[in-house]
């Protein structure tokens, strides 16, 4: 069988066949099974890592990469097989970041004394609440990848990280929690991006966006909008009113601008669904109850009721054969017109709030205070 470059098909015509993909980054492998109508049955039509078998179709991994074995025999005749390898990356910008400000440490602590240099068998740098076992590195790409994802634990206190290391994965939430392709409720906030790239490229041209076959009209969008900007807005306005409420300020164990960003991380965190948090502040009363509940409900039931009703406006809609016109969405010219858009909403987006927490304390602590 030749290699497949992305996009393309070949014909298999041996009995069995296995298909895997190499790659220089962590990938997953999946598989769809369509049917002539080049449309899914069921759920049990996707094989991959939690659901690895669908009668002649089966997922491995056996340590050496992920692969397909096929066996077309017990493949249904009307069931195609789409290989979908969907490579993905931990942000290496995170750790290029967060890594060396947390390696060299702040200026305060050069200043007081302590020794940030490596060797005795510690890693240096900035180790405080930090578990000696991994060091730096380790940690760093721990935060790096529970912020990128919705997953929330942790393996180092995130409050005594400098300031530089805690916008890191204060603002990889604030993205959404999309770097991965979306696991878990991320993944319709890719999905829902996704529209929205599609719709601007369909204004940079002059025609009306598709998206899997499917027209893109001002219902989908207006749909698609409200699921990419409802979260931002509870961000932004949750840490307007416990920074304004006197009984939100009173958990702030940290004064200035250390303790904004203890507000903008806990109010990020209850927004996009991840649970990690700036130990600094005291979330266990009633005034942070009510609050992160309610960032936390409009968050995930709005967002999904808009998804749906897209779905169901989609699901109703004629299919689209592609065009010469038509915008591929699984080149990499997409692919990085995608990461512009999630991009360009975070930082217009968080940038002033992340410039009043830590890029304000960072700049303090480049001063010495």
């Amino acid at each position: 069988m030749p290699d497949l470059v992305r996009g393309a098909n070949a014909p298999l015509d041996a009995p069995r066949v296995a298909a895997g993909v190499l790659c220089a980054l962590p990938a997953d492998v999946s598989a769809l099974l369509v049917g002539s109508d080049m449309r899914v049955r069921s759920d049990a039509d996707l094989v991959f890592y939690n659901a690895p078998e669908n009668g002649g179709v089966r997922w491995s991994d056996g340590g050496g990469g992920q692969r397909i074995d096929l066996d077309l025999a017990a493949v249904a005749a009307d069931a195609p097989l789409t290989l979908a390898p969907g490579g993905h990356a931990a942000v290496p910008t995170g750790i290029a970041i967060a890594l060396p400000t947390e390696q060299h440490g702040s200026q305060v602590l050069r200043d007081s004394g302590v020794s940030l240099a490596s060797g005795n068998g510690s890693s240096g740098g900035n180790m405080s609440d930090k578990e000696v076992r991994y060091g730096i590195a380790p940690t760093v790409n721990w935060v790096v990848a529970t912020t990128n994802a919705s997953n929330g634990s942790v393996n180092a206190m995130h409050d005594s990280f400098t300031p530089l290391g805690g916008l890191v994965p204060m603002w990889l939430m604030q993205l959404g929690e999309v770097i991965f392709g979306g696991v878990g409720s991320g993944l319709y906030g890719m999905l829902a991006f996704a529209v929205v790239a599609v719709f601007i490229a369909g204004l940079m041209v002059g025609r009306t966006p598709e998206y899997l076959g499917k027209k893109i009209e001002a219902y989908e969008m207006k749909m698609a909008s409200l699921a990419v900007l409802v979260p931002c807005a509870l961000v932004t306005i949750g840490t307007a009113i416990a920074v304004l409420a006197p009984a939100g300020v009173a958990g702030v164990s940290n004064p200035g601008a250390h303790g904004f960003s203890e507000i903008l991380y806990a109010v990020s965190s209850a927004s996009n669904n991840n649970g990690s948090a700036f130990g600094g502040l005291s979330a266990n009363t009633p005034f942070w109850n009510i609050l992160l509940a309610v960032c936390m409900f409009l968050a995930r039931f709005p967002l999904a009721i808009a998804m749906l009703a897209m779905a169901g406006s989609l699901a109703a809609k004629r299919h689209v054969p592609p065009s010469a016109g038509t915008l591929r969405t699984h080149t990499p010219l997409f692919v990085v017109l995608l990461a512009c858009i999630v991009v360009v909403v975070g930082a217009l987006t968080f940038l002033p709030a992340l410039a009043l927490g830590p890029i304000a304390e960072h700049l303090q602590a480049a001063a010495g205070h």
